[in-house]
This record gives C-alpha cells, sequence and structure tokens, in this order.
C-alpha cells in the first residue's frame, strides 16, 4: 500500500469513527431518551422506561422532565401492578423537580394524586392550590379541589370550587354532577336534584347518577321517585349489587313488600348465594317484620361467615323479636367477642335481653357500660331506668 493510499484509507476510518460517535451521542442524548421511554410507557414497558429516564438523569442530572417522567412511571407501576410502595420513589422524583422548577405544575398535580392515593387529602389541596395559583383559569385543579373536599366532607367549599368551575367554563357537565353530589352531602336536596338532573340529561347512560338522585330521592322520602331512578340505574347495569339493594329499599319504605322481597331475592342470585345477600334480604325481612324469615336469612349467612360480627348481631335482634331472649343474648356476646364495630349498639341490645329474661343485674351491668361510654345515649338511660324499677317493684 502507497503513502497516498494509506493516508486516504486512514481518512476514510476517522470519518467513519467520527459519524458512529455523532450518531452514538445523538442516540443517547436526553431527548431521544425521553422519546424512548415515553414510547415504553405507552407500551407498557415500565421498567424499561425507568432504565431510559435514569440514562437520561446520569446525563442531565437537572433534566426536570426524567424527573417527572420517571415519578408517572412509578405512579404507573403502584395502579397497575397494585404496589403502593412505588407512591414513595414517585414523591421523591416530583420534589426534585419540584426544586428544579418551583413552578412545575405538572409535577405539583401528579404529587396531589399521589398524597390522595395516600389518604393525605391536606397535602393534596396545597397542592392542587399551587396549580391554581399558577394559573388561576385551570378549570381541571379546581374541580379536582372540589372533589377532594367532597370526598373530606367539607361539602361547603366543595360547593364553591364547583361554582367556580361552573363559572369559567358553564358546560362543564362533570361539574354538575360533583356539585350535586356536595349538594345531597350538605342536606341541600332540591339543589341536589337539579345538578344531577342536569347531567342526566347530558348523560343519560351514567347509571351511578341515577343511582345517586335516587339517594336523595330517598332522602327526602319520595321513594316512587327513588324507585324509578333506580329501575332506571339497573336498566343500565342490571347486576349491580348496591343498586339492587338500593331498589329493594325503596320497595321496603314504599311499602311494596312483594316487590321488595323480589328484588331481594334477586339481589341474592346476583350474589350467587353469597353471605352479604342473605343478609341484605335478612335486613329486609326484619323492616318488613317478617322475622322468622330473617332470622333464616341470617341462618343462611352464618353457614358462609360464622364469624361475621354484624351478622350474628343482626340475628340476635330477631331472636329478641320471637322472644328467644338466651339466643340473643348469646348472639349479643358472640359479636362483642368479634369486635362488633357498635359495642353500645350491641350492649344495650343485650341489656334489653337479658331485663326482658329477667335477669336483671346483668341488665344493669350492661345499660351502665354502655353509658360509661355514652353518657347521652337515650335507649340504655330508658333501659336503665326500666330494669331499676322492674328491680325495685321485685324487692
Amino acid at each position: 500500500m502507497d503513502s497516498d493510499t494509506a493516508i486516504v484509507y486512514i481518512v476514510l476510518l476517522v470519518s467513519a469513527g467520527l459519524i458512529t460517535f455523532f450518531l452514538y451521542a445523538a442516540l443517547m442524548s436526553p431527548a431521544v431518551l425521553r422519546q424512548v421511554g415515553t414510547r415504553q410507557i405507552e407500551n407498557g414497558l415500565y421498567f424499561r422506561a425507568i432504565n431510559s429516564f435514569n440514562r437520561v438523569i446520569k446525563i442531565a442530572p437537572t433534566d426536570v422532565q426524567a424527573y417527572t417522567l420517571r415519578a408517572y412511571t412509578f405512579i404507573t407501576i403502584a395502579s397497575v401492578m397494585d404496589d403502593p410502595s412505588r407512591y414513595e420513589e414517585a414523591l421523591l422524583d416530583l420534589e426534585q423537580a419540584i426544586a428544579l422548577d418551583p413552578k412545575n405544575s405538572g409535577a405539583y398535580d401528579q404529587r396531589a394524586y399521589i398524597y390522595l392515593m395516600l389518604k393525605q387529602e391536606e397535602k393534596a389541596l396545597a397542592d392542587l392550590n399551587k396549580v391554581i395559583q399558577f394559573n388561576p383559569l385551570n378549570v381541571e385543579a379546581r374541580l379536582k379541589v372540589g372533589r377532594v373536599h367532597l370526598q373530606m366532607g367539607n361539602y361547603m367549599e366543595a360547593v364553591s370550587n364547583f361554582h367556580k368551575v361552573l363559572h369559567y367554563d358553564g358546560e362543564d357537565i362533570d361539574a354538575y354532577y360533583y356539585r350535586g353530589m356536595a349538594y345531597a352531602g350538605w342536606g341541600k336536596h332540591r339543589k341536589a336534584i337539579q345538578d344531577l338532573h342536569r347531567f342526566i340529561r347530558t348523560y343519560p347512560e351514567d347509571a351511578s347518577a341515577h343511582y345517586h338522585l335516587g339517594e336523595v330521592y330517598i332522602t327526602i322520602e319520595d321513594y316512587a321517585q327513588a324507585v324509578r331512578c333506580f329501575e332506571q340505574a339497573l336498566g343500565i347495569e342490571p347486576e349491580n349489587m348496591e343498586m339492587i339493594d338500593a331498589l329493594g329499599r325503596a320497595y321496603t319504605d314504599l311499602g311494596e313488600e312483594d316487590q321488595a322481597m323480589s328484588t331481594f331475592d334477586r339481589f341474592v342470585t346476583v350474589t350467587s348465594g353469597s353471605a352479604k345477600g342473605y343478609q341484605w334480604r335478612g335486613y329486609a325481612n326484619y323492616r318488613l317484620k317478617r322475622f322468622n324469615e330473617a332470622a333464616e336469612d341470617y341462618n343462611r349467612a352464618l353457614k358462609i361467615e360464622p364469624d361475621n360480627p354484624e351478622i350474628i348481631a343482626s340475628r340476635g335482634a330477631m331472636m329478641f323479636r320471637l322472644g328467644k331472649y338466651e339466643e340473643a343474648i348469646a348472639d349479643g356476646t358472640r359479636a362483642l367477642e368479634l369486635k362488633h364495630p357498635e359495642p353500645t349498639l350491641i350492649m344495650t341490645n343485650r341489656g334489653y335481653a337479658y331485663m326482658e329474661q329477667g335477669s336483671l343485674t346483668e341488665a344493669v351491668n350492661d345499660f351502665e357500660q354502655v353509658l360509661l361510654m355514652d353518657n347521652t345515649h337515650s335507649e340504655a338511660q330508658t333501659g336503665l331506668r326500666l330494669t331499676l324499677e322492674r328491680r325495685d317493684t321485685n324487692s
């Protein structure tokens, strides 16, 4: 090889090396790696996406987008794979993104979502209010603030925020739905009905809206309208257990016993003979004063869930109604052993069973225990008074 040929060969090698270098550098650039990571998220390749964003951060430690995208990936993993521990990793990334860019509204919005998942509503509100501070016309953030207040039971604040959403965007139909829910919680039932009807006119196939409207009618004791709403909801979601139960309750309150029992039979069928199905049908029988049938349903439920304290307590109430005080006392005691969530209710009921049985000392003990826990408990006060009167009469 002569010298001229060698020089040309060397130049070609150097050029090829430089081209390869620049191509590799381009492929390794933060912008390209972010795009790769974004596509990997879209394709469900979450851990590969995290690796891509890791590479971006290694190359450019102040790349705000990489931190927010990696946080979004962690959030997605937490949701899709039911792994709440990933929220903590996402929080670290979002804190870094906010430190690098204190006006990064997207990072505040994502962090608010995580706080809501972690049941830290006050922190979520603080972040969402930051988003609104950056952009007062952000109706989506205002809607989220309203929903958080609704979730917290702050109905007045929720209504106020939904008002603002509708002020900026009168066609935001979701705001009518949530404002209706907030009005219902606040006790403004007529306004709740108006807003929910407004939502249903736009989305007549939304079963939950019909259901919640029916619950408002239940509250104001308009049972006929409630039945219509629940029937419409079930026309959309025919096997929704909550809605079948609501329809059964509405028929019960309306006094239509056959329709009520038919509905609760349907509830048992839909729940495949579950304990809950028998439990709720038992409750319906109780409300219809069909105590033997109620007791039978509770027995069936307890064959499936023998240690369910709420079902045991309900059966005890049936035993009391049937004059079977020994069984009522036994069920009350068992429910308390299993840590029933309302011990004062159970002890009061057991106290009355003891009183009717003639075990006055035990009755007094139960009523006094209840009053130690809640000295305003009217039923325990009445039970104690009646028991002491009987004891005085017998002495």
